[in-house]
């Protein structure tokens, strides 16, 4: 379900740093590359507010660091923009989990 700004639970436990949450919800079959009517993935609500943790479990699971939101911002642009530079290096160097998976 998802509430009137598009936001799903997953979304909503990304931006909140949520990891068990967010790695519970994930396992069920939520969507990682949903968005809220503004095109926010759960990634760049993550990265909006420095969430490394949750950020990396969104990533080792396949979510896009690239993907843009309506105003053309990716959650490699916000993390970069805010200065979190842990945020940065894990989108640059994806882990190795996910490596595999894209081979």
């Amino acid at each position: 379900s998802v509430n009137s700004m598009g936001a799903t639970p997953l979304i909503h436990a990304s931006k909140n740093g949520r990891d068990e949450l967010v790695s519970l919800l994930l396992l069920y079959g939520a969507n990682i590359e949903a968005v809220t009517n503004m095109g926010s993935s759960s990634l760049l609500k993550a990265c909006q507010n420095g969430q490394v943790s949750t950020a990396r479990i969104l990533i080792e699971k396949g979510a896009n660091p690239y993907a843009r939101n309506r105003d053309g911002n990716s959650p490699i642009q916000i993390a970069i923009r805010k200065g979190y530079e842990e945020l940065v290096l894990l989108m640059n160097n994806p882990p190795i989990e996910r490596l595999h998976s894209m081979s």
